[in-house]
């Protein structure tokens, strides 16, 4: 064999391990040996189906599905939730970082799709993800299945095609964030990662933040800052307000009772917004034509890490006053 036909075969060679490489990458994360394809949600999930209950059609437990954003991830507390109420009660929380009301309402269609069957949907409101599309920033390609960007583009959010079949000779790339999420988080462009392994419990809570308390002023300073733009301009709207809709709609459809909430938050976050800025939210809300638990002012200022996100006590304090806020609805 000549060196030239040995250099062709070296080349070829090296063309099917690449290719096949990709492909296997690929198989494995449609298949889920690798848990890429939105980790985020497949996290949760694993541990929602420890709990059976959700995916029975009839049971003698009222089971409440929790959706929001990561200040409700680590300040409600679902178990100490259920443990209160008056009934037999199974609460799980599927709160996710960054999830307002667009991720919120992918991730409810999709949980319906996938054979949850929630008793009731208490759903938290961030009042600055209300504004503007401040969620596209970690709603990204790697975390949607066919059909949910067709969804994301029919209520107004130019939204990043998930990988598809195409992306087979591609999938180191597509999913390298994902990657690098799972695996090498701080290699990440960007300051953090989304999923918290082992740091949730069975009941997709994750005990608040412990910052220590010569350190909470500057925590304070740096979220104030990165909601600026919605606290001095508070105006909710947009696709955030057609995503909220649609989660009511959903919840209307499939009967299933629909409560939503105001995240807490410390007295200086709540007077950084705008003048005017309650009276608008509570208008807004108004509109939904359902149950609203006003619980932004419920926590003392010394139980917040920075302003917005609760420390454990914090995290207790809300979760006590969610089940009394509950309790009034069934009276």
């Amino acid at each position: 064999m000549t060196r030239r036909t040995k250099s062709r075969w070296a080349i070829l060679l090296g063309v099917a391990a690449f290719f096949l490489t990709q492909a296997s990458f690929n198989l494995a994360v449609r298949e889920q040996w690798l848990p890429l394809a939105d980790p985020v949600y497949i996290e949760k999930f694993d541990h929602l189906k420890t709990h059976r209950e959700f995916f029975q059609e009839r049971t003698s437990t009222t089971r409440v599905l929790v959706l929001g954003s990561s200040r409700s991830e680590m300040g409600f507390d679902a178990k100490r939730f259920a443990d209160q109420c008056f009934e037999p009660t199974l609460a799980f929380n599927f709160a996710t970082p960054g999830g307002g009301p667009i991720t919120n309402a992918v991730y409810l269609r999709r949980l319906l799709k996938d054979g949850v069957k929630p008793d009731r949907v208490l759903m938290e409101i961030h009042p600055c993800l209300l504004c503007g599309d401040l969620e596209k920033n970690w709603l990204v390609g790697y975390r949607l299945r066919p059909g949910e960007s067709d969804f994301l583009n029919s209520i107004g959010l130019a939204a990043p095609r998930p990988v598809r079949l195409g992306g087979w000779f591609t999938s180191v790339y597509a999913y390298r964030y994902a990657a690098l999420n799972k695996y090498a988080e701080r290699w990440l462009p960007c300051p953090f990662g989304f999923t918290l392994g082992n740091r949730q419990d069975a009941f997709g809570y994750v005990a608040g933040l412990n910052i220590a308390p010569h350190e909470r002023p500057k925590a304070l300073r740096n979220a104030l800052s990165q909601y600026s733009p919605s606290l001095t301009n508070f105006n909710p709207g947009g696709t955030a307000m057609v995503a909220l809709r649609d989660i009511v709609s959903t919840c209307k459809s499939q009967g299933i009772p629909l409560a939503v909430y105001i995240s807490p938050e410390a007295k200086p976050f709540r007077e950084a917004y705008q003048v005017g800025a309650s009276a608008r939210l509570q208008m807004v809300l108004q509109e939904l034509e359902t149950p609203i638990l006003d619980c932004q002012g419920c926590v003392p200022d010394e139980l917040f890490a920075d302003g917005h996100h609760l420390l454990p006590e914090g995290a207790n304090c809300f979760t006590d006053a969610m089940v009394r806020e509950c309790q009034k609805l069934l009276r």
